[in-house]
């Protein structure tokens, strides 16, 4: 603590490169936050379990070349067919398999009215009612739904839909209806009410990092002008002589329907997240190089610093002070530039994060963040100004008072 005051005096004699050093630093520590936030985003996702039993789950595309009217039975047609194969437990037709990149993300809400209803961004799961059933998504409450309750649309509005019900995942029904019984309640996607008719476990199969996104609702409804997929479920896990062998099979019953990109889920997973692990790969890399950029900063100051104060260490070492005296002296200064910058980067955090969200991201600023990326760089100015106040602390008594003498 003593050395606090004297620090702070002496800095501020020849200012300009501290305060240089602290814009540097504290739009650094900005930027760092706002990175950290991307990256703890990204590796949640790719990290995450999706909670599905990916290795015995596989998907095709399916594209239906035919008349309007045929597309509907040709599809009952096709989903009775697998889910009577020996070698299937079920199967089902789904408008996108989980980690499609195009999954359809909306706006849904526990109210006719947006103002004071309680809205989150959804994962809309279109699908017959087989789709719990073969993603593995275990039914907690209410029933499934019935051959009845599946609707079929021709176009991709809304007000095309002619279900009645959904089924929303623990985890939305929690979130919209805060503990109270789900089962009964409406849920509105746009200007349309659902009655909540069953409550199934979570379920994170998407590529999308925003948490909200943990939510899903499963409506039974398919959209047959649309190219969608048809999604089986093995009885031992699935390998890629079944994938091939059911498209064989699917191509061979009607040649006017396209059938493609058949693969295991989890080859589906690890296919479109490798482009966001790359990210991820390359956002920490660029965190570690804002850090290192920093501490060759904090290495130049403070050895300018030790170097044009050399007579003043001196003088110290003479008066009994010890290396560690000395070299805690310089670690104080830059304790000192550290809280001027950790003060400007608080500021320009939540700047950046606005500036981020008002181009249609939803990033949340948790104040823990900045005290992560603080403590990172802290450590990386103490270590970086280590070496150059160990020299400062070899500075002997005599190259002072010898000088001196020779003065006299």
């Amino acid at each position: 603590m003593t050395d606090i005051l004297p620090a702070f005096k002496i800095l501020m004699r020849n200012p300009l490169g501290p305060i240089l050093i602290v814009i540097q630093i504290g739009l650094t520590i900005a930027i760092l936050t706002t990175l950290y936030l991307f990256i703890s985003s990204l590796s949640e996702l790719v990290l995450r379990d999706s909670g599905l039993d990916e290795q015995y789950i596989g998907r095709f595309s399916i594209d239906l070349n035919m008349p309007e009217e045929n597309r509907i039975s040709k599809i009952r047609e096709d989903i009775r067919y697998l889910n009577q194969h020996s070698k299937l437990d079920f199967a089902a037709a789904l408008n996108r398999a989980p980690f499609d990149p195009w999954l359809l993300i909306q706006n849904v809400r526990n109210k006719l009215q947006v103002e004071g209803a309680k809205v989150s961004l959804a994962h809309i799961q279109m699908t017959d009612e087989f789709g719990l059933r073969t993603l593995g998504a275990e039914l907690l409450e209410g029933r499934d739904f019935t051959e009845r309750d599946v609707k079929y649309a021709n176009n991709l509005y809304l007000n095309n839909l002619e279900a009645q019900f959904v089924i929303i995942n623990e985890a939305l029904a929690d979130f919209l209806f805060e503990g109270e019984p789900a089962l009964g309640k409406q849920l509105f996607w746009g200007d349309k009410a659902y009655q909540v008719i069953g409550i199934s476990e979570n379920v994170y199969a998407t590529n999308a990092p925003r948490k909200s996104v943990a939510h899903t609702v499963f409506v039974p409804s398919l959209f047959t002008n649309d190219s969608f997929h048809y999604v089986v479920r093995s009885k031992d896990p699935i390998d890629e002589q079944l994938i091939r062998e059911l498209e064989a099979e699917l191509r061979e019953g009607d040649r006017n329907r396209v059938v493609g990109q058949g693969a295991a889920l989890s080859k589906v997973k690890e296919d479109n997240r490798g482009q966001i692990a790359y990210s991820l790969k390359l956002m920490m890399l660029i965190f570690g190089l804002l850090v290192l950029v920093c501490g060759f900063g904090v290495i130049s100051l403070t050895s300018f610093r030790v170097a044009t104060n050399k007579r003043h260490i001196g003088i110290r070492r003479a008066m009994g002070a010890t290396r560690w005296q000395i070299c805690r002296y310089f670690l104080v200064e830059n304790v000192l530039l550290f809280v001027a910058a950790m003060t400007i980067g608080g500021i320009l955090s939540p700047m950046i994060v606005s500036i981020f969200n008002r181009g249609g991201q939803n990033i949340q600023l948790p104040w823990h963040t900045l005290l992560i990326t603080g403590s990172i760089m802290l450590l990386a100015m103490l270590c970086a100004a280590a070496y150059p106040a160990i020299q400062a602390s070899r500075v002997a008594p005599v190259s002072v008072s010898g000088s001196s003498t020779a003065k006299r």
